[in-house]
Parts: C-alpha cells; sequence; structure tokens
C-alpha cells in the first residue's frame, strides 16, 4: 500500500513538472506572392503560423486570419487603384489623341506666327508598386510579436512606407494592445529611454522620439522596439528610424511577464 501511494506521488509530482515546462509547440511559415503586370509589381512575404496541437492551432487562427486579410487587402487595392489610374489616364490620352488630330485637319488654317497647343499623348512611364513583408521578433506562449513593413509606389517622387505591428498572446487567443506591453502611465520614463537609445546619426533629426510618436511597437527576445515612420522625426531622406530599448531597463513599465 505504501509503495502504491509513493507511486501516486511520483506521478503527480511528474505531472506537475510536466505542466510547467509545457512546450510551445508552434512554427513560423513563410510564403511569398509575386504577381506582375503592365500595370503593377506586388511581392510579398507572409507569415502564418502553424502548430500540431489542435488546441494551440485553434488560438493561432485569429492571428493567421489577421495577416491574410490584411496583406490580401494590400493586393487587392494596388489591382483596384492601378486599373482605375489607367484606365482613366487611358481615356484621357484618347481624348488629347482626337484633339490632336483635329488641329492637324487645321493645321493649314493656321496662320504663320500662330503656335499650336502641345498635347501631351503619352502614358505614364510608371507601374504601381506594393513590396510588403512580415517580419517575426518573437515567438513564445505570451506574445507572439510580429511587424509588417509595405511599401507602396504610385506616382511622384517616392513611395509611402508603413509599419503595422501584431503584438498576439497564443495563451489567451487575443491581439495585445500597446498598453498591455508597456504601462502608459510611465510614458515620461519610456520617453527619457527613448531619447538615452536614439541613434541620431549626422543630427539628420531634429525631433525628440516620443512615445506618443512611434508608429509601431514590437518585442524582441531582449528589446522593445519603436519603430517611427518617415517624417515623424525628421525629413524623408533621414528614413524611419528604430530605436530599441533593453527590456531590462524596463522594469516596472514592460508588464508582459
Amino acid at each position: 500500500m505504501r509503495k502504491l501511494s509513493y507511486s501516486v506521488l511520483f506521478l503527480l509530482i511528474i505531472s506537475v513538472v510536466a505542466s510547467c515546462t509545457h512546450k510551445f509547440n508552434v512554427e513560423a511559415n513563410y510564403s511569398e506572392n509575386n504577381e506582375k503586370n503592365k500595370y503593377y509589381t506586388i511581392y510579398q512575404k507572409m507569415l502564418t503560423f502553424t502548430s500540431p496541437v489542435k488546441k494551440e492551432e485553434a488560438k493561432l487562427t485569429p492571428l493567421n486570419q489577421r495577416l491574410a486579410d490584411d496583406n490580401k487587402k494590400a493586393a487587392d487595392q494596388i489591382k483596384t487603384e492601378s486599373a482605375k489610374f489607367f484606365a482613366e489616364y487611358g481615356q484621357y490620352v484618347a481624348e488629347e489623341k482626337a484633339k490632336l488630330a483635329e488641329q492637324k485637319k487645321s493645321r493649314a488654317k493656321v496662320k504663320a506666327g500662330d503656335s499650336v497647343e502641345p498635347i501631351d499623348t503619352m502614358m505614364p512611364q510608371f507601374i504601381y508598386e506594393l513590396y510588403s513583408v512580415d517580419t517575426l521578433f518573437v515567438m513564445t506562449d505570451e506574445i507572439i510579436s510580429v511587424l509588417n513593413t509595405s511599401y507602396v509606389y504610385a506616382g511622384g517622387a517616392h513611395g509611402i512606407t508603413t509599419f503595422t505591428s501584431f503584438n498576439y498572446s497564443p495563451k489567451t487567443g487575443s491581439f495585445l494592445k500597446n498598453e498591455q506591453i508597456l504601462d502608459y502611465t510611465k510614458e515620461v520614463q519610456i520617453n527619457e529611454l527613448l531619447k538615452k537609445y536614439f541613434v541620431n546619426k549626422d543630427s539628420c533629426f531634429n525631433t525628440e522620439p516620443k512615445l506618443t510618436l512611434a508608429s509601431a511597437i514590437n518585442v524582441t527576445d531582449s528589446s522593445v522596439r519603436f519603430t517611427f515612420s518617415h517624417y515623424t522625426l525628421g525629413a524623408y531622406y533621414c528614413g524611419a528610424p528604430v530605436i530599441s530599448v533593453p527590456i531590462k531597463d524596463l522594469k516596472g513599465i514592460y508588464i508582459i511577464k
């Protein structure tokens, strides 16, 4: 009887230890989308997360769906906007060519010294572009942190780059707000840390970094990563600065356990 009780106790201890050392059995998988025609070019490197454990797989569904939906929406938007733009511009060119033909017919009637109004019959010498990449920074049972960087060009001097962070709790199956990662009541201390770790090469940036100016916040194994969009802290050519604050410096501020 005593042996049996010892055996039961041993099994209980083993089960408790096993539950405490539960392995986070999730994998990150990348896929690519390449599309190109005469109106646009699209490149997307996309993340999905899988698990052989059904319960964990189910909790990953909202994250996978959100990433997939956002990537599809971005690609569809490029296709729709480029089709509309080139269709409208094609119509404009057709109308201008018709005007030019009329001018040529009446050219003989134009008096010497009079000018004929120039007409632009050229189609735009560019195509729409979308380059989008999902980047994984950390993947634990507490948090999966992903950053999507998307560059869109639709004519003009340069394109627009946007940064979107996805911080997700596999444990609860829900997205984490920034306020669930950092204690926003300590904004002053966070701003001081941002200034401390800000590398302003050649003094290109003319605005001090602040928590409220960050476009995306992500978590790595050892730091919290703050991304600032172009123009936020300085001119476009200065770039999009990233400030990494060590988690060890965020005691009492970093909430994730």
